[in-house]
């Protein structure tokens, strides 16, 4: 007897019965399951990282302004003068974990790195446990998490030092508890979820729309108000809005401005548009500069959504349309609701107070968690038949294969731009600045990233301070050059009009080359 035919018959049998009927799926195998899952994630992510956390604009604000807050300086960011300036642009949550992750010791990027990696299994366990919950089925346990650990837009999220990770996990338990609370009305319940969704907030910003989606379904949950309903409502408000409240006022009191944005009427602009196609293209797995491997994972996932589609655009033709809204539980609805929401708050933040966001994968990506919670509620209903297992099987084979290679991709290959800079660990000048004494002056034009990557306390190099090292003569606010100075120039850095460039570098006179790299130049000047 061949075993080879054997046992992957029987595996293929038994997935077939644990999908079908929770007969044959004891209750606790899909949780199993789902933690080993979980920890998959962990040390997936831990492997990607293994050069570093990955570091874009944004994670040089958060890291810079952890540094500064755990050395006495407050939460505060470098200015384009080359001055600290309190940090109101983004929300301060994660920052001060790191700030208190270095306090207590710890490297300030190998505990971001950590934190990451665990709140990427924690995410993963989160979406399997509330995907279960809204469909009442506890095959959402197998399905979800695998498609959040094949998505490379959710692990290059968590790849990097940004708040996106913090702000996903936060805003999950504040769902799974508001449905505890929707199931079985507990004042402690819709407390937890207002908490979480208040910290949810303190990560970005846009977290307030999930507040709105709560106090929505809390105003529609009964029909007559009551003292009960009524001091459940404010006090909900009070918990989730507290936090936020208070960091609005610290910003008003330090720099006049609620979070340095301004109230005007942007234009949408169409390149923010592109990358929001570019991003639900990237959700349909169908990615730019794929191997044979990416577009045999995007083909198999296309024939898996034509038989849902298929299957479901029969069964809703049977349904009066009437009773289309009774299909879904008031959980489901309260996703839903919470997905509209987060779109609109997103638009209009877009229209009136950032026009500078992007519709890219980070911004959208709570989106796709969203449909993500109730995607397997479209496979409940599904009758498996050996060519549809066959399908799934060959998938998830690919994705496996596929996510495999993105990573080794990723990892080995030094990409670096002004987004997003992954493997500095292996870039020889880095390691070369760490070991620079530390009461040099450096001068750079990238402060925040030098001061993240090297904690050395930085100098900006502006186009004023560029020409008196260029003409000693001319006077300018730099200060006379000290024996020990470094001019660290990052090359990929985004051009701004009072920053020099290469060819602005090449005029300084009496340069000692220490090294030069495709990224990174530093450059001993001579007083």
């Amino acid at each position: 007897m061949d075993l080879g035919l054997v046992f992957p018959g029987r595996n293929i049998l038994l997935l077939i019965m644990l999908y079908r009927s929770d007969k044959y799926c004891p209750a606790n195998i899909p949780f199993y399951f789902l933690s080993l899952v979980s920890l998959a994630g962990v040390l997936i992510l831990l492997w990607l990282t293994r050069w570093g956390i990955a570091i874009n604009n944004d994670s040089t604000v958060y890291l810079a302004s952890a540094l500064n807050y755990s050395r006495g300086a407050g939460l505060s960011e470098w200015a384009d003068v080359g001055q600290l300036k309190p940090m109101t642009h983004f929300p301060p949550l994660y920052p001060l974990l790191l700030a208190y992750a270095y306090k207590l010791g710890l490297d300030i990027l190998v505990a971001s790195r950590w934190l990451n990696a665990l709140l990427f299994g924690s995410n993963i366990y989160l979406a399997g446990l509330l995907s279960s919950k809204l469909g009442r089925w506890k095959s959402s346990a197998f399905i979800s998490p695998l498609f959040f650990l094949f998505s490379t837009h959710l692990l290059l999220i968590h790849m990097m030092a940004i708040s996106e990770p913090l702000f996903i996990l936060l805003a999950l338990l504040g769902f799974w508890f508001f449905i505890q609370y929707m199931e079985n009305p507990s004042f402690s319940a819709l407390l937890l979820s207002g908490l979480f969704l208040g910290l949810a907030s303190l990560s970005r910003y846009i977290g307030v729309a999930f507040i709105i989606a709560e106090v929505i379904i809390l105003l529609s949950l009964r029909k007559t108000a009551n003292k009960t309903t009524a001091l459940r409502l404010i006090s909900f408000i009070s918990v989730s809005f507290s936090g936020i409240a208070l960091w609005v006022v610290r910003n008003i009191c330090r720099t006049s401005s609620t979070a340095d944005r301004s109230f005007d009427i942007y234009p949408v602009a169409k390149l923010s548009l592109l990358k929001g196609v570019q991003t639900i293209l990237w959700w349909l797995m169908l990615e730019i500069d794929m191997n044979f491997i990416g577009f045999m994972r995007f083909i198999l996932f296309a024939v898996i959504l034509v038989f849902i589609f298929k299957h479901w655009s029969s069964r809703v033709k049977s349904v009066p349309r009437k009773r289309i809204p009774a299909i879904f539980p008031k959980p489901v609805v309260f996703i839903i609701l919470c997905l509209a929401s987060y779109l609109s708050m997103l638009f209009v933040a877009i229209i009136f107070f950032d026009p500078a966001i992007t519709l890219d994968y980070r911004i959208l990506s709570p989106v796709y968690i969203l449909l993500l919670l109730i995607f397997p509620m479209t496979l409940k209903s599904i009758k498996l038949n050996l060519l549809l297992m066959l399908v799934i099987a060959l998938w998830t084979a690919s994705a496996v294969a596929y996510e495999i290679c993105w990573g080794i991709d990723v990892t080995t290959s030094v990409k670096w731009n002004a987004y997003q800079r992954f493997n500095w660990r292996k870039m020889e000048s880095l390691a070369l600045l760490g070991r620079l004494p530390d009461d040099a002056v450096y001068l750079t034009n990238d402060p925040e990233l030098l001061y993240a990557l090297s904690g050395k306390i930085p100098v900006l190099l502006n186009r004023d301070k560029l020409l008196t090292l260029i003409n000693p003569e001319v006077t300018s606010p730099l200060t006379k050059i000290k024996p020990d100075t470094y001019l660290v120039f990052f090359k990929q850095k985004v051009s701004k009009p009072f920053l020099p460039d290469v060819n602005d570098i090449i005029k300084i006179p009496d340069r000692l080359i220490v090294n030069d790299s495709p990224q990174i130049s530093i450059y001993l000047i001579k007083p």
